[in-house]
């Protein structure tokens, strides 16, 4: 991550969020419900409810990190939205950054 400083090895996160797991900026803590996610259950692994692996990966990126970061800057006044927090490397793969005009101003 660009706010983490410069490391030895250079590390990308990939975007993993599909179309329908877009953090929608209605609130972090019920973003589970409106995913169809059972709140109760998130913790157990093994309870997936038919939803696939890259269902689950995307949703968890979504919230966790989108919804988090997004949330928390709305709470200091600073809107930032995915796209903020998404950029493409040479090789054309969408990575996560924080590497944002408006987080940098935080």
């Amino acid at each position: 991550m660009d706010h983490l400083g410069r490391t030895r090895e250079p590390f990308e996160i990939p975007f993993v969020v599909l179309a329908k797991h877009q953090y929608d900026h209605l609130g972090f803590h019920d973003f589970p419900n409106r995913m169809g996610y059972d709140p109760a259950t998130l913790y157990k692994v093994t309870v997936l409810h038919g939803w696939t692996r890259e269902d689950l990966v995307s949703f968890w990126q979504s919230w966790l990190f989108f919804g988090m970061v997004i949330d928390v800057m709305k709470t200091v006044n600073i809107t930032v939205t995915t796209d903020d927090l998404v950029r493409n490397t040479q090789d054309g793969r969408a990575v996560l950054t924080t590497e944002t005009t408006a987080i940098s101003l935080a």
